[in-house]
């Protein structure tokens, strides 16, 4: 038992470390190309960072991996990086802005485990600060879909806002803040419970059946039979939505029952599912959060803010049970030395790697055959092998594995060929 992995973790070979980091890379190079500059910030956060109502909310906060320092100072391992962020803009009051980060790195979420999601995962995420304009939900949003665009998934951008969905909330009679909140946080389960565990978890919260039934109903609705039922904010939130359907050529669908889990948002929403519904879980989300930045501040002030997060195990997952799998490039040079010959192996090696190309000698002194096929394995590109007659004649002995021809050549000659 002791040998086990803690449940809701996972280990990842080479091989399959190589696609995260290959998808990683690949989110950078768009994130860079948008504007977006790297930050980093602490696993470790002081609990009351986590815990304050302006961050996660109550649902949230029961998932917080929780412990004490030497000293007993409770601190809490961060389940997202946008609560970090806001701390880190908080404490910095001269940053110009817009801010616009990216950052990635390990999050940590003590709750149920299911296919796609984890309690210790990678999270990808790019945030604009210090903009109220809609035109920051519109790029981040083609930014999405563009990219998922280029690694072969078909999405679905559901778009809601939490201004929207308070309003419908207030249609049916209800005034008070803290239910108003309580009452969007069990909408947000609809999928994970259904609409019968969401009814009876809306009469536990204190709506008649009668009420709950109309409040789904409503959710439920066109957008062009919902704009007679809403207040001016609630109007005010729907116009924003066309607007960004507008702006964005992505596949959109304003979905007026969509919620999130996260109660610091305080305009647009959204969540990114494959059109392909074999995998269910969302690959991306996020939205607008103009409160809680400030919120962390000594003023108080109000300071605009919108971000998504791209969960890379959960985009592996949808690309894996899609069938979405590039075949892998061969790349890179195995140098095979006949023994005696370890100094000119070395030497050739340092020329190739001194032209940026991966470059791997052989350490088990394997016979050539067993070498080949090692290399071959491994889907290294080129065996290239050096003994007697390659050191006499200056002539290297390189294979290509992918087009499986043999030629001899000078290393000079070799590399510009690369």
């Amino acid at each position: 038992m002791g040998m086990e992995l803690v449940r809701g973790t996972s280990e990842y070979t080479p091989e399959e470390q190589e696609e995260r980091e290959e998808l990683l890379l690949k989110l950078i190079e768009v994130f860079k190309l948008y504007g977006y500059k790297p930050l980093e910030t602490p696993i470790l956060q002081r609990l009351e960072t986590l815990t304050a109502k302006y961050g996660g909310g109550e649902e949230i906060v029961k998932e917080i991996f929780k412990l004490k320092d030497l000293g007993g100072r409770d601190l809490g391992l961060r389940f997202d990086l946008t609560v970090p962020l806001a701390r880190f803009i908080s404490t910095r009051p001269n940053l110009r802005m817009p801010f616009k980060r990216y950052e990635y790195g390990k999050v940590f979420r003590n709750g149920p485990v299911k296919t796609g999601r984890l309690r210790e995962f990678i999270q990808c995420d790019v945030d604009i600060v210090g903009s109220s304009s809609l035109l920051a939900e519109v790029e981040l949003l083609i930014l999405a879909d563009e990219f998922f665009k280029s690694i072969g998934l078909d999405v679905e951008i559901l778009l809601n806002d939490i201004r929207l969905l308070k309003s419908i909330v207030k249609s049916i009679g209800i005034k008070d803040e803290e239910q108003i909140t309580s009452i969007i946080l069990t909408i947000d389960k609809l999928e994970k419970i259904g609409r019968e565990g969401v009814l009876k978890e809306l009469v536990e919260k204190g709506l008649e059946k009668s009420e709950a039934e109309k409040l789904l109903e409503l959710c439920s609705k066109a957008v062009e039979e919902l704009e007679s039922e809403l207040d001016e904010e609630g109007r005010n939130a729907l116009n924003d939505l066309k607007r960004i359907k507008e702006l964005c050529p992505g596949n959109i669908k304003i979905t007026p029952s969509l919620a999130r889990g996260l109660s610091y948002y305080t305009g647009p929403i959204f969540e990114i599912y494959t059109v392909d519904k074999r995998y269910r879980n969302a690959i991306s989300a996020g939205g607008r959060y103009d409160n809680m930045i400030g919120m962390y501040s000594d003023k108080k002030e109000v300071i605009p803010a919108v971000g998504i997060s791209f969960g890379i195990d959960s985009i592996i997952a949808a690309l894996k049970i899609l069938g979405i799998k590039k075949e892998k490039e061969r790349r890179g040079v195995f140098i095979k030395p006949i023994t005696g010959f370890e100094e000119k192996a070395i030497e050739t090696a340092r020329a190739i790697r001194s032209k940026g190309i991966p470059c791997s000698i052989d350490l088990s002194n394997k016979s050539l055959k067993a070498a080949l096929r090692y290399a071959d394995s491994e889907n290294y590109r080129y065996v290239i092998i050096i003994g007697k007659e390659e050191a006499r004649s200056g002539l290297l002995t390189i294979k290509d594995l992918e087009k499986g021809v043999e030629e001899k050549k000078k290393i000079e000659e070799f590399l510009d060929l690369q």
